[in-house]
């Protein structure tokens, strides 16, 4: 497993690596397997970018992000008004979504989504959405997942297992699948945070999940 010295000189690299974010503004500290961003960043996009560049890394466990969004000209943020305009908008042209049930509020830049989706992947897919839209500090996605037809906690399990075998980036150390009332708790180790990524995924895009309770932990095992 890479040193703290290590993983703090390779979080560092990849957030100078990365042309989305200007890594002069944040400051990386390690504490064991754990990073912890400081600084700020010109948008929540950009503060999500530099997270997944710290997970990239070999040896992470836990990203700590602290970044705050501070934008570079004030005087031309968008108003609460504006965002959520164009919020609205961008969601119109989403095939996906049925915008006369999702409802967008906006405080200061603070998006609160409410209303209701079909599919858990089309609730998280409104969320990345929203991130992108210039002028938002933050999101609070509290829309409710309600399916078409009500699908069996066991079929909906059955459904994950057999997905993550299939799938090449599933490098599972342990995993168990408990399903309840559609909301799927992961719970074991895995060998990485894209195994940890993987497994999500593949949780949210099943049918007749409602809300996903990721507990898996990044083991990071020695490299061979």
């Amino acid at each position: 497993m890479n040193s703290q010295e290590e993983v703090l000189r390779q979080v560092t690299d990849h957030l100078t690596w990365d042309q989305r974010v200007d890594a002069s503004t944040i400051e990386v500290e390690v504490r064991d397997s754990a990073v912890v961003l400081r600084g700020t960043v010109p948008s929540f996009y950009v503060r999500m970018a530099a997270e997944y560049d710290a997970w990239s890394v070999p040896g992470v466990a836990q990203v700590v992000n602290e970044l705050e969004v501070a934008f570079r000209q004030p005087n031309q943020v968008p108003t609460d008004e504006s965002i959520r305009d164009r919020i609205v908008d961008t969601l119109l042209w989403n095939p996906h979504v049925e915008i006369e049930t999702v409802d967008v509020a906006v405080e200061s830049g603070k998006v609160t989504l409410t209303g209701m989706t079909d599919a858990y992947w089309k609730k998280v897919r409104i969320e990345e959405q929203v991130v992108e839209t210039i002028g938002v500090r933050s999101v609070r996605n509290q829309l409710r997942v309600v399916p078409h037809r009500k699908i069996n906690d066991s079929e909906i399990a059955k459904a994950i297992h057999d997905a993550l075998a299939r799938d090449v980036a599933a490098d599972i150390v342990e995993l168990r699948i408990n399903v309840t009332d559609g909301v799927v708790k992961l719970e074991g180790n895995v060998r990485n945070r894209n195994t940890y990524i993987a497994a999500e995924n593949v949780a949210r895009h099943t049918l007749g999940v409602v809300d996903i309770d990721n507990s898996l932990k990044v083991t990071n095992p020695p490299r061979p």
